[in-house]
């Protein structure tokens, strides 16, 4: 019988590149995607997560349970941490994309720039390294840098003017460090040419969180 995973998202900018994602690494495996757009506008408005967020978020977790789903995944970065206080009520594995890339960061550099567009991921995804390195007992650097106009430019519909503020300010950050961690999947797709320009790693949410999960299933 197939596996079944539910993927919860925050807009449309993702849903594509998770689920190419899927299909390389988990070909044999039924996708349900539940969109919710306004859980981004709602990150825009208020800066963080407020508490009717976080309920939404458990009831799409409990409905992905009752869909026979096998497991259940938060794709939105931002939202990484509410997916975590959903595992004690759930049956089913509950992962959010961000953390293997955090454990596989801090496993293998010290020395780590981590870039995100949205100021509400910047302290999800940096209290996420900063606990995965003291699990791992490894003692890393980390420089944040939040290029928030990128993703008004995104959601605008200037694709181009997104990757060109993205590429620029990652180019800034890279310079004595050992990796560049993306912190949200609407930053993947242009990692290899970003990679190529500054000559070092650069971690993505997404392929490194869904060939982890593809593992762990």
């Amino acid at each position: 019988m197939k596996k079944k995973i539910v993927m919860i998202h925050n807009g449309m900018t993702i849903v594509d590149a998770v689920n190419e994602a899927c299909k390389r690494e988990m070909p044999d495996v039924e996708l349900i995607n539940i969109i919710d757009e306004s859980l981004v506008k709602d990150i825009i408005k208020y800066g963080k997560v407020i508490p009717e967020m976080a309920r939404r978020i458990m009831r799409y977790a409990l409905s992905a349970q009752d869909l026979g789903a096998d497991a259940v995944v938060m794709t939105c970065s931002s939202l990484g941490e509410t997916i975590e206080t959903c595992r004690p009520l759930l049956n089913i594995p509950a992962f959010r994309i961000d953390e293997p890339m955090a454990t596989y960061a801090v496993q293998n550099y010290s020395n780590i720039g981590l870039i995100g567009t949205l100021k509400s991921v910047a302290g999800p995804a940096l209290r996420l390294i900063e606990r995965k390195a003291k699990e791992a007992g490894r003692d890393v650097e980390i420089e944040q840098m939040v290029c928030d106009q990128a993703f008004t430019e995104l959601l605008a519909g200037n694709r181009d003017f997104h990757d060109k503020l993205l590429t620029e300010a990652t180019i800034e950050l890279s310079k004595n460090k050992e990796v560049i961690v993306m912190a949200q999947g609407s930053m993947a797709r242009i990692a290899p040419n970003i990679e190529k320009i500054i000559n070092k790693p650069v971690l993505t949410v997404i392929d490194v969180g869904v060939r982890t999960i593809a593992q762990q299933l």
